[in-house]
């Protein structure tokens, strides 16, 4: 299957979008993905022969899907523990739309990830 890539920038409340990268597998996908979700307000990736979005990262945060975006929140806290908060975890969760879905308040990282593995499962 192959993709395309697509790099947005704002421009007041508007989007502009450069030309599109030929992506060839999920690997460059996700590679595309990391290399430019900070550095361009909008990523969109196309499935090449269907023409829709399979990925898409606003604001250096992936939103769609949202197993991406669960797995992506989980890899920053199982790299970076130092950096988990339980309200900061809440806020994340918050911005990709999943609050709603948190049972109890972590305390700490494997909780989180814990709660993280719930979550996911729970959209399969």
């Amino acid at each position: 299957m192959s993709y395309i890539g697509y790099r947005f920038v704002q421009n007041e409340s508007q989007y502009y979008y450069e030309q599109g990268i030929e992506l060839t597998d999920e690997q460059s996908v996700w590679d595309f993905i990391k290399e430019n979700k900070a550095k361009y307000a909008m990523i969109r990736i196309i499935e090449k022969e269907d023409d829709v979005i399979c990925v898409e990262a606003v604001d250096g945060r992936i939103t769609f899907p949202l197993q991406w975006s669960i797995m992506e929140l989980a890899r920053e806290y199982d790299g970076a523990p130092s950096q988990f908060t339980p309200l900061g975890f809440i806020e994340e969760l918050h911005i990709r739309g999943l609050d709603k879905r948190l049972i109890g308040m972590p305390f700490n990282v494997a909780q989180a990830l814990e709660q993280l593995k719930r979550i996911y499962a729970s959209i399969m």
